[in-house]
Order: C-alpha cells, then structure tokens, then sequence
C-alpha cells in the first residue's frame, strides 16, 4: 500500500456533516433537511443550486469562518497523523465539503493530495456561486487520477471512511476501514472496522506498507 485516502468529515474533523453545521449557523436548518431529503439521492446539483445560490446567498462569510475555527479534530488526530506520513505513505483527502475546511487540514497536517469544493465569497459575502468539484459520484475518478500521476494502481490505496455514499471507494479500494461507522452497509463493504481511536486506525494501517 502506498497512499491513505481519508474522508475528512468525521475521520479527520469531528462533525457529521458540515453542511448541516453551517445550516444551523446560518438559521436555515428547517428548510435545509427539507431540501437535503428532497433531492440528495436524486438531484444533488438541484439541492447545491437551492442552498448555495438561494438559502445562503449573500450571507456573511464571517459565520463560515467561525464555524471553521470551532470546528475540532477528531482525538488523536493531529498527533498521530504525521505517523502515517513517516511510516512511508502518501496521504489525500476527497470531499464534498468547501475549501476553508478542506484546506485547513491540508495545512495543518500536511496532506499530500486535497479535491474539495469552493463557495465564492465578494466583498464578504457568500456570492451564490459554487465551484462544484467534488461529488459523491465521482469521487473515485477523482482518486484513479491521483493514482495515475502517482503512477500506482487502487489496488495500492487505503480507504478511510464513515460515509455510506463512499461504498464505491471502499469497495475500490485495496483494503478499505470503516471508522467510526454506524453504518451497516459500509461495514460490510470495508475490509476492517475500527471503532475504537484514532490511534488504533494509524496502528492498522502500518501493517500494510
């Protein structure tokens, strides 16, 4: 094995999902979970376009960047990290979740590779634009293309996940751990389940460089 893909919401930062965080900050959590059951499984780009371009549109940028700020890593996290780093690994993170969030463990814990989304923001305020790069759809594209500048194989990446929409990566994946989960369908989809901390998860994943 040769690179640890990680999904960062709830393995590397201690939320669920931060949309919905940012849902409650910006007062629009009701319309919100009517709009995510709508249109989540069916017509992502809709529920994107409804949210970003209609919920959130020129509200002040200053309540993500708090949000971003409070927002904690899960325990152990920024200990133990650079031990996969050290151990030989490369490290990437694929999300659907913006840049302030993304970017910020990619500076922190020195993340090899990082796709995530974008919010526009003018003059301090969420424009209503989105750069909607990553998708739960087709986030194993985006994976066979680092594997592909890496010039290694998926047979050769870790999968680190919690996420039922992640089930294509784990079972793409070489081996695949489920952390953390609650989620049945993943579990099963995983090579190993690990719900236990953070450091046990770094334990497990030197066993296969």
């Amino acid at each position: 094995m040769k690179l640890v893909l990680f999904e960062l919401e709830g393995c590397i930062f201690d939320v669920e999902d931060f949309w919905m965080e940012l849902h409650k900050v910006y007062g629009t959590m009701r319309e919100g979970r009517i709009l995510t059951q709508r249109y989540q499984k069916t017509n992502n780009a809709r529920l994107v376009d409804l949210v970003i371009n209609g919920l959130w549109k020129k509200k002040n940028a200053m309540y993500l960047y708090h949000l971003i700020d409070q927002i904690k890593y899960v325990d152990l996290v920024k200990e133990n990290f650079p031990k996969i780093k050290e151990a030989g690994f490369k490290t990437a993170i694929i999300t659907d979740a913006p840049s302030e969030l993304a970017q910020k463990a990619k500076k922190e814990l020195e993340v090899d590779f990082v796709l995530n989304n974008i919010i526009r923001i003018n003059n301090g305020r969420l424009s209503g634009e989105y750069v909607w790069t990553v998708s739960p759809d087709n986030k194993l594209e985006h994976l066979s293309e680092i594997c592909l500048k890496e010039g290694i194989s998926l047979s050769d990446v870790i999968f680190v996940g919690k996420k039922n929409s992640d089930i294509k990566l784990a079972n793409s994946a070489g081996f695949s751990i489920a952390f953390r989960c609650s989620d049945q369908e993943l579990k099963s989809a995983c090579s190993k389940v690990i719900d236990s901390g953070f450091l046990d998860l770094v334990e497990e994943i030197k066993k296969y460089l």
